[in-house]
């Protein structure tokens, strides 16, 4: 992050080497970074839930998006794919030792 980071405009983006680096409020995608599900949760209906909720959300709020994109491991892309999303294989991203999965739900 910058060193000034916490002054920054909220529509600013900050650019390292011409790429943007975090978010970019002119992009054309929305990232889903994280869906935790309590343990005793699990299995009953309340993730697909949630995601339904969120996509529906971004909809009717009718955000200038052309997808909502995250990364998931392998035993979730069933998961993700219930939801809508589609697996577009293997990602570039190596966060925390890598093996995760690109998925893609077009808005």
């Amino acid at each position: 992050m910058p060193e000034n980071w916490q002054t920054l405009a909220r529509n600013a983006a900050f650019k390292v080497d011409g790429e943007v680096i975090g978010n970019d409020p002119n992009g054309a995608s929305i990232a889903i970074h994280s869906v935790a599900i309590s343990p005793e949760y699990q299995g009953k209906g309340v993730g697909k839930a949630l995601v339904a909720a969120y996509i529906q959300y971004i909809k009717d709020a009718q955000v200038l998006a052309d997808c909502i994109m995250l990364i998931a491991h392998d035993y979730l892309i069933r998961f993700y794919e219930s939801t809508g999303f589609k697996n577009c294989g293997s990602s570039h991203c190596q966060f925390a030792g890598g093996g995760w999965f690109d998925l893609v739900y077009d808005l």
